[in-house]
């Protein structure tokens, strides 16, 4: 006899290349059907799904019922250079900034990092006006020295550079529009941001649960956003992802609710959290009472981690490879493996 192919799936944070873990996802899943038909060999069957960072916003459009080469177009669509200012919101501060002009202020620190001539290269190369020189070179130098203020005022006075609106009314947008809830459109609040009781409260056997792993920075303290756990039932999903995928810095933090008022990116403590689908897991699902997620729990399943490529480890031998190991470690090389026991929300 075969067993159903049933697997709980962890989805890792990668920032802009995460997008390498819808490719795994896709085939982890199976390919896309032609006419109603499958096009190969059947995929494994969602039972949960969890994720950290930005593998939170694809775990999230995952849970909605979007399949992955449909998420893959959304993110494509999202970051397109008419659309990515609004998507992630006009910097705060007395200088706003919108990310195309971060975005120069991070090229030129590229340059920089690189050296002293590929960032003066950088900064007066005036491409094909020759007959603008003298202006390009003041234009470059203001603009540059502008930017890179108004990136550091947003930075320390707001907390960080941009809030991130456009992500939370984005994934909005795309939750109601998905294929679990647009079916259900009528019975959704019009208003406001779609919370798990709303979709909870519709009952629909085609969901499964979902965990956002989220950083509580006041309370110096890890939490996990579960669409099933009845204390997460009044906060808003798309502002739970944000949360998740709140690189700090770069995102202010997030309000989930009032104990929780300063949330950052989950990767801060754990960036694989494979640990939520341990045994307490399986013992919540039996003492939820509830038929299908009881059921869930004396299921055998397969747990998939989709992880991006860890890259050649940096040798010790050396000085620069010693600092390099360093700061991948700081950056997150270790968080990805690590096992912790946490407080649920």
């Amino acid at each position: 006899m075969e067993f159903p192919r049933i697997g709980v799936i962890t989805i890792q944070g990668g920032g802009a290349v995460a997008i390498d873990l819808i490719g795994q996802l896709q085939g982890l899943t199976g390919p896309p059907e032609d006419g109603g038909r499958p096009t190969g060999d059947r995929g494994l069957l969602p039972a949960a799904v969890a994720g950290t960072s930005a593998g939170a916003i694809i775990a999230t459009l995952y849970w909605a019922g979007y399949k992955p080469e449909a998420i893959r177009d959304e993110v494509v669509r999202l970051f397109a250079r008419s659309r990515v200012n609004a998507f992630f919101g006009r910097g705060s501060g007395w200088l706003p900034i919108r990310f195309s002009g971060f975005a120069a202020v991070a090229a030129a620190g590229a340059a920089f990092l690189r050296g002293p001539l590929a960032f003066l290269w950088h900064v007066v190369w005036p491409g094909r006006r020759w007959y603008l020189v003298p202006v390009w070179w003041i234009w470059q130098v203001v603009s540059l020295s502008f930017r890179t203020l108004a990136s550091l005022n947003a930075l320390f006075v707001g907390r960080g550079i941009f809030p991130g609106d456009g992500i939370v009314s984005e994934l909005d947008r795309l939750l109601r529009e998905s294929p679990l809830l647009r079916p259900h459109s009528e019975r959704l609040p019009p208003n406001g941001l779609l919370r798990f009781y709303d979709v909870a409260a519709l009952h629909d056997p085609a969901t499964f649960p979902l965990f956002l792993i989220v950083t509580d920075v006041r309370r110096a303290d890890i939490v996990v956003v579960s669409s099933t756990d009845p204390a997460c039932a009044d906060l808003a999903i798309a502002m739970s992802a944000r949360a998740s995928a709140g690189f700090p810095g770069f995102f202010k933090a997030a309000r989930l609710s009032n104990d929780h008022d300063t949330c950052v990116d989950g990767g801060v403590i754990s960036n694989f959290p494979a640990w939520v689908f341990g045994l307490d897991y399986r013992r919540s699902l039996r003492e939820s009472h509830d038929p299908q997620l009881v059921e869930l729990a004396y299921m055998p399943w397969l747990h998939v981690g989709l992880r991006l490529p860890s890259g050649d480890v940096p040798s010790p031998d050396s000085f620069d490879g010693f600092v390099r190991g360093l700061v991948g470690l700081l950056l997150g090389r270790a968080r990805s493996l690590r096992m912790i026991s946490c407080r649920w929300l």
